[in-house]
């Protein structure tokens, strides 16, 4: 049943609104959100059926793994992003507006990219370069752009960097340069005016991921101090003009915690400005978070406590509340939200090429009392325990002694007073008596062809059905990592999960 699925696989949870399942028990992809229609769902069964068939049969042949993109997804959350610091901003009287930019480490695919930047135009959507090559996509899909997008270039600064941001402004685009202080000497010699930001250390840290990124050590900002001594180099040269934008990150953070650091900046922002700066954005970093376990947790390290129009709110009210007190004039609002925005929008496909489960070996009474008389003396004791505790229905010490034993009989094997054959055998009872008292749990491994597609293995998984799963549980092993590459934590911090039998020949 579709309800049995989507709750086994708690899809609500983390794939809402854009996953669901559909009466015929398969995954459907809604791209409008709850704006979607009936007709408008996607069973992604069909998707992946056509894409793999053969071409004879109107397919298109192609080979899994395979990744699906669904664009509309995308701009989905592109606008529901806007939407959300739109309402913020309305609905506090906010002066000025935000814009987004998307920091293209998160996936450099340029079909990404050019989709980014067609659908966020009409709000200024950017891009955040980290690299000579993410500059040069950057510029080449922002020339189709809004002249408003900004162009953040963040990366290793040498001459050649920077002369690529100068030809990015003669392009025309609204080119900013992170961590000013390392360009300033070399702008001079290329006698190149690039607009810039600096990077401040907040005093507050989170204890999320890359929370040691945002506290007083970490490795890309600058201390109070350092910002004040870019400011008067700056002026020194006559470039002070040059410095329009603060950056700063606080990570995937609670209420609270955004509220406070957004503060702090904007207190660090004011004086900038005071100081004769030519300050124009605020730039809140990444962080934001993605609830993907569906717990809205604020305890959990992959979910969130908060919405998103919540999180716009705090920010929203957090600057204004520095600025109006300090009267002076609301700036830009930026953030670079990279895997929020993407995260639903894509799907990857991999196939399952076989299964392998360990088979619990058949020992007539026969096998059995040839084992006990080969038993070593000292291990009849547990093997006697271990009977006497069958014929009680003593279960919990059954188990114990067979541990016993099969310690007992590993210990004499490696001293070389156990062959194999007998080791084994003791393997075989132990699982035979797990069997028969109800407590063993038998997983079947499911051997996959990633490819090593980092996608996939992430801090938590959750494969989709295909049908109605059996009450069978399996793990996923990549058989293209050499013994590690498996994935067997699941949502719900299962170790383990139900999937279908596998189709075809061979269990294909």
């Amino acid at each position: 049943m579709p309800s049995h699925s989507s709750t086994l696989y708690k899809i609500d949870g983390w794939g809402a609104p854009y996953f669901s399942v559909n009466s015929s028990d398969n995954v459907i992809v809604r791209p409008y959100s709850a704006k979607t229609m009936v007709h408008q769902e996607i069973d992604l069964l069909k998707v992946v059926k056509k894409a793999s068939g053969s071409k004879s049969n109107g397919g298109l042949d192609l080979q899994l793994p395979l990744i699906i993109r669904f664009p509309d997804v995308l701009n989905d959350h592109l606008e529901y992003l806007q939407s959300a610091f739109n309402y913020a901003i309305k609905s506090q009287g906010y002066s000025s507006y935000y814009q987004g930019v998307y920091p293209m480490k998160c996936n450099q695919d340029r079909f990404i990219v050019k989709d980014i930047v067609k659908f966020g135009s009409s709000f200024r959507f950017g891009l955040e370069a980290r690299s000579k090559p993410e500059l040069l996509l950057s510029m080449s899909c922002l020339c189709k752009g809004s002249s408003e997008s900004l162009l953040i270039c963040n990366s290793f600064k040498d001459a050649e960097y920077i002369s690529l941001a100068s030809i990015a402004r003669k392009l025309s685009l609204n080119t900013v340069m992170e961590e000013l202080n390392y360009v300033i000497d070399i702008s001079i010699k290329l006698g190149v005016r690039l607009v810039g930001e600096v990077r401040a250390r907040l005093r507050r840290k989170h204890s999320g991921h890359f929370g040691s990124t945002s506290s007083k050590n970490g490795k890309f900002s600058l201390t109070m101090m350092q910002i004040i001594h870019v400011v008067k180099k700056l002026e020194q040269c006559g470039m002070l003009d040059c410095l329009q934008l603060l950056h700063f990150h606080i990570g995937s953070h609670s209420m609270t915690l955004l509220a406070n650091g957004v503060g702090e900046a904007s207190q660090i922002y004011s004086k900038l400005v005071h100081l004769g700066a030519s300050m124009k954005v605020i730039d809140i970093g990444g962080g934001l978070g993605i609830d993907y376990d569906g717990s809205k947790s604020t305890d959990s390290d992959v979910s969130v406590g908060y919405t998103l129009e919540e999180y716009a709110m705090a920010v929203v009210q957090a600057v204004m509340f520095v600025c109006d007190r300090k009267s002076m004039k609301h700036p830009v609002i930026c953030s670079k939200s990279g895997r929020a925005i993407v995260s639903h929008h894509s799907i990857i496909i991999f196939e399952e090429v076989s299964s392998g489960k360990y088979t619990v070996p058949t020992m007539s009474s026969f096998d059995i009392q040839r084992f006990i008389e080969r038993l070593p003396e000292d291990a009849h004791s547990d093997y006697h325990n271990l009977s006497q505790s069958a014929v009680r229905g003593n279960y919990e010490a059954c188990l114990a002694y067979a541990d016993l034993l099969k310690q007992s009989c590993v210990k004499k094997f490696k001293h070389g007073s156990l062959d194999i054959e007998q080791l084994a055998v003791v393997d075989g009872l132990c699982v035979l008596v797990e069997k028969a008292i109800g407590a063993s749990n038998p997983v079947s491994t499911y051997h996959l062809l990633i490819f090593g597609h980092r996608t996939i293995v992430s801090h938590h998984s959750n494969p989709s059905p295909r049908q109605t799963p059996s009450k069978k549980k399996r793990i996923l092993s990549d058989l293209t990592y050499d013994s590690d590459g498996k994935i067997d934590k699941f949502i719900g911090e299962e170790s383990n999960f139900p999937l279908h039998e596998l189709e075809g020949e061979n269990g294909m």
